[in-house]
């Protein structure tokens, strides 16, 4: 199975891990920033899993 947010070297553990304290961070602190390179990746990845999602949901739709 492909994986949404791959973690196979530092730099994809680094950007998820980002990923996860921008979830909060970008809420809350005025301060918060994110490079347009980082955040075009995550985004990217985002996309994949809501096309990830949407696919297991119909096929889980289809199911009933």
């Amino acid at each position: 199975m492909r994986t949404v947010f791959p973690q196979s070297t530092e730099e994809e553990k680094r950007l998820f891990t980002l990923l996860q304290k921008a979830y909060v961070d970008a809420r809350y602190k005025k301060s918060y920033i994110i490079t347009k390179e980082k955040l075009e990746y995550l985004a990217g990845r985002v996309k994949v899993l809501g096309a990830l999602i949407e696919k297991l949901c119909k096929a889980q739709i289809e199911a009933f």
